[in-house]
């Protein structure tokens, strides 16, 4: 997906103005806020929407940012009303909704039609958590270190991974005649002690980071961990070696004839060959599960369902998660629908830390204000 206001991520960057452009948004600020003395400060970037600049009230000293929309622009008729919206209905909004909607002041039309949007001051949010809130715009996705590392530092989801990877390895137990319930205890001998090792991988992660001290509710063990992917691929890799061993201890007490069905050495080659396939195959569903399985956010126009993406692996996204169940209330209880949210569009509140969504432009309102958009503040 092109990220469409991709200049918005660099919302705060120093960038020159001309000061003919200046002195011109002073004037139509000064037009529709007579008695106060705004000052463009700098431009800080451009959307398809329009211009937004820095603003200061000289009498004040209070910044804000101020988006410029043209009657030419592509987003006119849609633009400013839905900001109009916001400015209206942002209060009375629910805290978990509200907080990922700008602060928007004023929402006003100049004589020539230029309509002046004075909202707060944003800054960059954390690549990392933008990272998050990507949503794949084909069939091919690629998650991040830091999505494939928070899956993984989630131990109820990596004993169900390593359940699907065993799972699927041991049928190649099938070949020996194994019977379906000894199949099944050998595949959770395998993915217990597959664990045991995982746990004592990630006590050990922990422990560096937070020695003598209880892991956070939300760590982000991106910055600590070199390759947990890998490392529970080695570990599921050594495990399943065993299979050779049971496979040639199961022909050997309960299946004797098919041993004399094979050349000196053929059936410690058959024994081999079935271990690199179980291990094959763990690998493949191991990979398939962590390519699938993390995306937190599923708001772009198409999203192709998958059955490894749960609510509980997305919970794993605190950020992502908040900003989705914000825009599913927005539009089921007010009638306020995103079209298009993605980390181009999405910026942070300084202090806080919280997400919000810069560009409007592209919500969609059920019911119109009649009123057409004035001169007049909202």
């Amino acid at each position: 997906m092109k990220l469409i206001f991709e200049s918005w991520r660099r919302y705060l960057t120093e960038a020159s103005i001309e000061p003919e452009e200046g002195k011109r948004i002073e004037a139509l600020l000064k037009e529709v806020f007579p008695t106060d003395d705004w000052s463009v400060m700098k431009k800080l970037g451009k959307g398809m929407g329009g211009q937004v600049y820095l603003i200061q009230n000289e009498n004040t000293i209070e910044r804000r940012a101020l988006k410029v929309i043209e009657p030419r622009s592509r987003f006119y008729d849609t633009e400013s009303p839905n900001y109009a919206w916001v400015a209206k209905n942002r209060e009375s909004l629910p805290e978990e909704v509200k907080k990922y909607l700008p602060k928007v002041f004023s929402v006003d039309r100049t004589k020539s039609g230029t309509d002046l949007i004075q909202m707060e001051v944003l800054t960059n949010a954390p690549e990392d958590v933008l990272a998050d809130l990507i949503v794949p715009s084909s069939t091919k996705y690629e998650p991040t270190k830091r999505q494939i590392d928070v899956l993984l530092s989630d131990i109820d989801t990596v004993r169900d991974l390593v359940s699907d990877a065993v799972r699927e390895a041991t049928n190649v137990l099938d070949r020996a005649g194994l019977a379906a319930r000894r199949k099944q205890m050998i595949a959770e001998k395998i993915a217990k002690k597959i664990m045991k090792e995982w746990q004592a991988f990630y006590d050990d992660s922990i422990e560096a980071v937070f020695p003598g001290q209880k892991k956070p509710k939300f760590f982000d063990p991106s910055p600590n961990w070199v390759d947990p992917l890998g490392k529970l691929k080695s570990i599921v890799e050594i495990e399943l070696f065993d299979i050779e061993k049971i496979f040639m201890s199961i022909v050997s007490i309960g299946l004797g004839d098919l041993e004399k069905k094979f050349k000196d050495g053929e059936l410690e080659k058959m024994s081999k060959r079935l271990a690199n396939h179980a291990i094959a195959e763990a690998l493949s569903v191991i990979d398939y599960i962590v390519q699938k399985a993390p995306i937190p956010l599923g708001v772009a126009k198409k999203v192709s369902s998958v059955d490894t993406h749960t609510p509980e692996k997305a919970a794993l996204f605190p950020e992502a998660q908040g900003l989705l169940n914000a825009i599913n209330t927005l539009k089921k209880k007010y009638g306020f629908m995103a079209q298009d949210i993605h980390s181009g569009n999405v910026m942070a509140r300084p202090k806080s830390g919280d997400l919000v969504i810069v560009d409007l432009g592209l919500f969609k309102q059920k019911k119109k204000d009649p009123k057409p958009l004035g001169p007049a503040k909202v």
